[in-house]
């Protein structure tokens, strides 16, 4: 099913809003696209540069032998917010400033119609600490055009904030061109009224967020919100202090002189308005207190359209969840990946999803931290075209490899600008890679401790693996991690094994280590020969070890930890849970790959991994994504369920949920709950396994 297909919705906002599908075939017009690196001959950069060059790249999104979707949104977020102007009755939706689609079509105002709905935002903040969107009126788009109602939000009719000049409310844009829908797209917008009309003033787009709450710093914090335009702001905390922020786009404020474990209240100010207060509380000393935190993973779309498959995520499944894990008091929140589809070509459009995702957590971020980790999806990337010979015939093999430049462009480069993640991890050990920074960090909260894992790094996507062709290519598989951020991950852990104000440690990555279905990236049928290539000294060389060993040496690590309560991961969209010790078959390539071929079939044996502790392995890879039925269990998965009581190491689920998370004193509660608050799956202490099985 195609993006346009996903978004064919019945919208139902009081009134049914029908669109007419046209048949009109698109106008294959090349998108414009940042130029193919320029490699110097004998350059040494980490892809293959005679395959780059021996390529052909691919400019349109709509290239006819493209084998995915590669964008998601059809218009930006900067799109909308560019077709918002000042009106003398309202604000004026006009598109006509816009020239053409993502897909590189050019736009015609006169074939854009749709709907707006339009509310403040917050909807009666004084009233709630989770706040939200509530929308009270609406407009029709007719030929590109619309007048934003604002007047009815200063009249008594809707004026349910007490406004009098000014305000802020959220825009819903719902489009469709020619007939076609072509999505959804919410923005915020910051207005003023006087003698002239009404004017669009520089306001945040997103935010306001809290960030870097760690107890090693427990007198910072950091806030963070993105503005539609430069603007200076101003920040006002509680205790009497203005924080000032220059005329800027991203804005990250800093706040220092915190006391520890203390609620504060902040505001923000831009262009004379100001959001309502928000509450947020410092970092606890390090050491041991009672802790909540909620974990949950593939946010992105999922089907039946509206808001479940919206700007490149379920915002519907989403929104719940962050609202439940709010009411149940979670501290933070862990999104292990898979945030938004991505998988775009386009800056812009992977920009959009990313600020969709903002928004939508927005009601639990503004007063408690979100710590995010990079998926699969998490992803744009440029896409070359190669051509060979396969049986006799001339076959097109398509590599996606992650955009560049890395320093500007990469998937870990805009997910970086877009976050405001710890900046304390790993600096690649080559250069030409690109960076970790807000991908891969550690946090402390309390008595635990948090390491961020990315194990879609780099990533380049094979369209077949058994290709010749697509080994031309440098960059790593999903699920592989390089030698330098292992390096990093083993350091980290000896280091919370060493420290006495952790008592627990939590790792959290997208790609799951011990996978419940046999073909996830880090077991894929036990395929040891999938690893990354780089470019190296003129040619493309593997990594040393395969994928199965980078799996079994974080594993040990992880294994020889007395302080992990759990793994969290996300990728597959179900729930489980998995536990790990010495008697759980698991594979090891240097015993297990009896015919030497690199794969440990199914018929050869899986030999469990000398771990010293037991650890659980939790998928939550439920928060919206597509729905997958189970199947080709993974050896591991399907030793436990021919036990005599698999529910002991064991345990699934389709629900879309989230997991809560406990710490009181030596405990570890941990539920699973269905996004509309049961509980599907409970263990009474994650650390029992260890005090029963650890001193073995």
């Amino acid at each position: 099913m195609d993006h346009i297909q996903k978004y064919l919705i019945t919208i139902t906002a009081g009134l049914l809003l029908a669109f007419v599908i046209l048949a009109i075939p698109p106008v294959l017009t090349a998108h414009p696209q940042p130029p193919a690196p320029g490699f110097a001959p004998g350059s040494d950069l980490p892809v293959d540069t005679g395959a780059l060059l021996s390529g052909t790249r691919v400019t349109s999104p709509l290239d006819p032998e493209m084998d995915y979707t590669t964008f998601v949104n059809e218009l930006s977020v900067t799109d909308i917010q560019k077709s918002i102007h000042d009106g003398e009755a309202g604000l004026v939706f006009d598109i006509s400033s816009v020239p053409e689609l993502i897909d590189g079509r050019p736009l015609d105002p006169a074939r854009l119609h749709g709907m707006l709905y339009i509310g403040p935002y917050p909807y009666q903040p004084q009233e709630t600490g989770y706040r939200y969107k509530r929308y009270l009126s609406e407009a029709k788009v007719a030929g590109g055009k619309a007048l934003i109602p604002v007047k009815n939000f200063l009249d008594t009719t809707h004026n349910t904030e007490g406004w009098t000049d000014n305000g802020t409310i959220s825009v819903r844009v719902i489009l469709a061109y020619n007939g076609t829908l072509i999505g959804g797209y919410d923005t915020i917008v910051g207005f003023t009224r006087d003698g002239f009309g009404f004017h669009k003033v520089p306001w945040l787009m997103d935010g306001p967020f809290v960030n870097r709450i760690d107890s090693r710093q427990p007198d910072q914090a950091t806030i963070s919100f993105d503005a539609n335009e430069p603007a200076p702001a101003q920040l006002y905390l509680s205790d009497g202090r203005v924080f000032d922020s220059p005329a800027q786009v991203k804005h990250e404020i800093l706040l220092t002189g915190l006391a520890p474990d203390t609620a504060y209240t902040y505001r923000i100010g831009m262009s004379g308005l100001s959001t309502p207060d928000f509450q947020f509380r410092s970092a606890p000393l390090p050491g041991r207190t009672r802790v909540v935190f909620a974990a949950a993973g593939d946010s992105r779309q999922g089907y039946g359209g509206f808001l479940n498959n919206f700007m490149g995520l379920n915002y519907a499944t989403l929104d719940m969840i962050s609202s439940r894990a709010y009411a149940a008091d979670a501290e933070f929140f862990i999104i292990a990946g898979d945030l938004v589809d991505g998988y775009t070509m386009s800056d812009e459009d992977y920009k959009s999803q990313l600020n969709a995702f903002k928004q939508c957590m927005s009601g639990f971020w503004n007063s408690r931290p979100v710590f995010t980790g990079m998926g699969n999806h998490e992803l744009i990337y440029d896409i070359y075209k190669i051509r060979s010979e396969k049986d006799g015939k001339m076959v097109t093999t398509l590599v996606k490899v992650d955009a560049m430049p890395y320093a500007t462009r990469s998937s870990e480069a805009i997910f970086a600008g877009a976050f405001t993640n710890p900046v304390n991890g790993p600096v690649p050990s080559d250069p030409r890679r690109p960076t970790y920074d807000e991908s891969v960090y550690t946090v402390q909260y309390g008595p635990v401790r948090l390491i961020s894992v990315n194990n879609d790094y780099w990533a380049t996507i094979e369209t077949d693996y058994k290709n010749p062709e697509t080994k031309r290519f440098g960059g790593a598989p999903y699920g592989y991690i390089m030698d330098d951020q292992m390096d990093w991950i083993e350091n980290e852990l000896i280091q919370a094994e060493d420290d006495p104000s952790v008592t627990y440690v939590f790792l959290f990555a997208h790609c799951g280590l011990f996978p419940t279905f046999a073909d996830a990236p880090m077991w894929r049928f036990g395929n040891d020969n999938t690893r990354a290539y780089t470019f190296r000294n003129g040619s493309v060389v593997p990594e040393n070890d395969g994928l199965i060993e980078v799996r079994n040496r974080l594993a040990m690590a992880i294994g020889n930890s007395s302080k992990v309560a759990a793994v969290i991961n996300s990728h597959e969209h179900i729930y489980s849970r998995t536990l790990i010790d010495d008697r759980v078959p698991a594979g090891i390539p240097a015993v297990d790959d009896r015919n030497g071929d690199g794969i440990i079939s199914a018929d050869e044996p899986k030999t469990p991994l000398p771990v010293r502790y037991p650890v659980w392995y939790l998928v939550t890879g439920c928060a919206g994504g597509p729905s997958y039925s189970p199947v080709n269990p993974s050896p591991w998965a399907a030793w436990w369920q021919s036990q005599p009581d698999p529910y002991q190491g064991f345990d699934l689920s389709l629900q879309e949920h989230f997991v809560l998370i406990t710490v009181d004193g030596d405990r570890v509660s941990y539920r699973a709950l269905n996004h509309y608050g049961e509980t599907i799956d409970a263990v009474d202490d994650l650390m029992a396994v260890k005090k029963l099985r650890g001193s073995a």
